[in-house]
C-alpha cells in the first residue's frame, strides 16, 4: 500500500470555505493551520497566529480573484 502526500489547494473565493485550526503548544506558544492551503503558522499568542493565518488566507483569495 503506497501513501501519497499530495494535497489540493482550494480555489474557492469564499472566505467561509477556509478553516483555521489553532492549538496551544505546551509552554511554547500557538500553532495555526489552514488545511485548505496546507499552511502552518507558529507564534507566541493566539491573536498573533490567528491574524497571520487569516492574512495568508486573504492573500490567497486575492491572488486567485
Amino acid at each position: 500500500m503506497s501513501q501519497t502526500n499530495e494535497y489540493t489547494v482550494s480555489n474557492s473565493q469564499k472566505r467561509e470555505d477556509y478553516e483555521i485550526l489553532i492549538k496551544q503548544k505546551y509552554n511554547s506558544g500557538y500553532l495555526a493551520y489552514c488545511p485548505q492551503l496546507n499552511r502552518l503558522v507558529k507564534g507566541d499568542s493566539f491573536d498573533t497566529v490567528h491574524n497571520a493565518i487569516d492574512t495568508i488566507i486573504s492573500e490567497h483569495i486575492d491572488s486567485i480573484s
